[in-house]
């Protein structure tokens, strides 16, 4: 410990006499430089509107992560580089050992408020139509650019795409002199990597293929740590009392993406292995939970005139999630088979009638097929499965369009419409025969298959080519998932109606090249429908709970972000958002809405100099401040026999906020050797606790769960 202390104050001072020294007056060595401020507004990304489009003239707030960024910052994982995105924070209960983002003041145990694609495929998991993050754990060396797409986007993605897009993108061969890679990473918690990437053009055959392990050992904290229970109580009673060796996670990746002539396809397949926390501490080695996704996809993409541009694409995925618990005791004998596949299909047609008018139209068929089965008999549970009937399959269908009309030479009108349908479909929820349980089975119907209307409408003014505004509105739905449609039908309560959100935000970005560019934005957004827990005592006194689209919340916010180049060499990030959401629902309107900081704060500042035979360098540091947050509130009596009984309340304390200091060093062309690399990076190099508050998953953690502690990671590798 004191050797990897005395290395990263070594760093530190490293980093902090770079920065702080005098450049060597005739360095020009600037491997940032293939940006320039100004040119940022030019840039183009594909993810908002399906097709390549200036920043400065999409009908969104968008955050673009690039090749050199990465290794700029030296980022360890893909969640490192999106807590570090401006309006994003992350949380994790333990209970999947995967972290969920919060976007702007919300937050959800279900990852359903952003969508996440890698190279334009959505990574769903079909059962709880969300994105889990130990499905996507994309090398960050594959990573050769990153489109963030904040506010609603259900126009063009439909459902899920509450707070924006995610698109991770792996198959840029824009620059193939370095375009293959070999890396090997070691670093805390015996955290071990290894990446190979190979990226080449054959005739008119373009490939690029991406493949990484992963494996660590986790943090090893004392449990007294996230809890106040003493270790006698249960369900502390007789399991270990730290998480060293109960926490471990192994993974495994390989993409691939090609393109001949006007024909792509992309392959990824994600094995996610790691040890858990769910509901209960881990009786011996830790509640295993073997996940996989697989995505195929092939399109053709043409241009059939000067004026017309057809993309069609066919995606079939594939989502198994195995788990083994470990409660209790050694031989628990416990399991939960989730089985999904699915089916997309979908056509884009961009038409230029005019050169001030630009026209999409879109269709989009899913299907999704899914199986879930629980089998716990010491807890009752034998062989209870949700299915659905008749090899039936929850079936989407979406026709959308977006124009976008030059007004006046310099205002722009965007305006998009989407329809989207869930068929219905029947479902059945069954029970096992067991000693003392009869074989049961209940069958019901998902029946609120209504057309679903989504608008987006944006005006973007350009006062001149520095000074651009953006007035957006945008509406987004998230449809209730196979699972909680299941449980509906379980419990015999009504079908839920889709969850939406509105979003009015204005959008103001100036730049004074080639120096400084700034972003802000003022938004609000109105979340109503929102699926949530409901309890009650009827007449006779009898206590009732069920799911129910009565939630409503509201986030007023303000975020700005700035970019300095004020130095040669030097760049300085400084973003900070600032968010209240209030809870509209009754009898919530008074309590702090969970998950919410009210303040987030990010800086990120790198400097580069030529270090002669050693290299070119690259030193850096990030900052993130995320303020304090709320546990879940638990609105369900105390005692369901009593209809006087208070409510639970919160389920742990309030966690305090934190401050994390990154650095990073990284050395190119490593003793005259061209492609050879070095990067060291050290993650909370203060060692901050970080805790995220307790939720409904393991509420035993009162004091919340823990977050990653000092962690550093070396790196070596070859671009050739």
């Amino acid at each position: 410990m004191k050797k990897l202390q005395s290395f990263i104050i070594f760093e530190v001072i490293m980093i902090l006499s770079f920065v702080c020294v005098p450049a060597i007056a005739e360095e020009k060595y600037d491997p940032m430089s293939e940006i320039s401020l100004g040119e940022l507004l030019n840039m183009e990304i594909i993810t908002a509107g399906k097709k390549a489009e200036k920043v400065s003239e999409i009908p969104a707030s968008v955050v673009i992560v690039t090749r050199k960024d990465i290794e700029r910052y030296g980022y360890i994982s893909l969640v490192e580089i999106l807590e570090n995105v401006p309006g994003l924070y992350v949380s994790d209960d333990l209970a999947y050992h995967t972290n969920v983002f919060g976007v702007r003041g919300f937050w959800t145990y279900e990852s359903k408020n952003i969508i996440i694609l890698v190279n334009g495929v959505k990574q769903t998991a079909p059962q709880m139509n969300n994105y889990v993050m130990s499905d996507v754990r994309v090398p960050v060396e594959a990573i050769d650019r990153i489109e963030v797409v904040r506010g609603p986007m259900s126009v063009m993605y439909g459902g899920g795409a509450f707070f924006g897009v995610i698109n991770i993108i792996t198959n840029n061969v824009s620059n193939l002199e370095h375009g293959s890679i070999a890396s090997v990473s070691y670093g805390s918690e015996n955290t071990k990597k290894f990446f190979a990437r190979l990226a080449g053009v054959e005739d008119k055959f373009t490939y690029v293929m991406n493949v990484g392990l992963y494996d660590t050992d986790g943090p090893d904290e004392q449990l007294s740590k996230m809890t106040s229970l003493d270790s006698s109580q249960s369900p502390l009673a007789g399991v270990p009392q730290n998480t060293g060796g109960r926490l471990e996670e192994n993974n495994k990746y390989l993409n691939f993406s090609g393109k001949y002539k006007d024909f792509y396809t992309n392959f990824s397949y994600n094995e996610n292995e790691s040890e858990e926390y769910f509901f209960f501490p881990s009786a011996t080695d830790g509640y295993l939970a073997r996940r996989q996704l697989m995505t195929f996809s092939s399109g053709y993409q043409k241009e059939i005139s000067d004026t017309i541009k057809i993309d069609g694409k066919l995606t079939y995925a594939t989502h198994n999630s195995h788990r083994f618990a470990d409660y209790f005791h050694e031989n628990y004998n416990g399991t939960e088979i989730i089985e999904g596949q699915s089916y997309e299909a979908e056509l884009n047609l961009f038409a230029d009638p005019l050169p001030e008018l630009n026209i999409m139209f879109g269709l989009n068929y899913r299907s999704d097929h899914i199986d879930h089965m629980l089998h716990h008999p010491e807890l009752g549970l034998n062989s209870f499965s949700w299915k659905l009937i008749n090899d039936d399959n929850v079936n989407t269908t979406a026709i959308f369009t977006q124009v976008n009309y030059d007004l006046l030479d310099n205002l722009k009108i965007v305006a998009g419409l989407r329809g989207e349908q869930v068929e219905k479909y029947e479902v059945g929820w069954s029970q096992g025969p067991s000693e003392n349980l009869e074989y049961t089975e209940i069958k019901g119907k998902y029946e609120q298959g209504d057309i679903e209307i989504i608008p987006r409408f944006a005006a973007i003014y350009s006062l001149n080519e520095n000074n651009i505004f953006k007035l957006l509105y945008g509406k987004a739905i998230n449809i209730p998932s196979f699972f909680q449609n299941s449980q509906q039908v379980q419990s015999g309560n009504e079908n839920l109606e889709p969850e939406y959100i509105e979003t009015f935000e204005l959008n103001y970005i100036v730049s004074f090249p080639p120096k400084i560019t700034t972003n802000l934005s003022i938004f609000r957004n109105t979340l109503d429908k929102l699926i949530t827990r409901v309890h009650y005592f009827d007449d006779q006194g009898t206590y009732h709970s069920f799911s129910s689209n009565a939630g409503e919340m509201v986030t007023n916010g303000i975020e700005i972000s700035t970019l300095f180049s004020m130095f040669q060499h030097f760049r300085l990030e400084l973003s900070g958002t600032y968010q209240k959401t209030e809870n509209q629902m009754e009898g919530f309107k008074d309590i702090d809405v969970a998950y919410s900081p009210n303040l987030l704060a990010y800086a990120k500042a790198s400097y580069a100099v030529n270090m002669g035979k050693i290299g070119n360098g690259i030193f850096s540091m990030t900052v993130n401040y995320v303020d304090e947050m709320e546990p879940y509130w638990d609105n369900s009596p105390q005692d369901t026999d009593d209809p006087n009984s208070p409510v639970k309340g919160r389920v742990g304390e309030k966690v305090d906020s934190y401050f994390l200091l990154g650095c990073n060093m990284r050395l190119d062309n490593l003793f005259g050797k061209r492609g050879l690399y070095l990067n060291i990076r050290g993650s909370n190099l203060f060692d901050k606790d970080v805790m995220y508050p307790a939720g409904t998953n393991n509420a035993w953690a009162d004091k919340g769960t823990i977050g990653p502690g000092r962690r550093f990671l070396a790196n070596i590798g070859w671009k050739f």
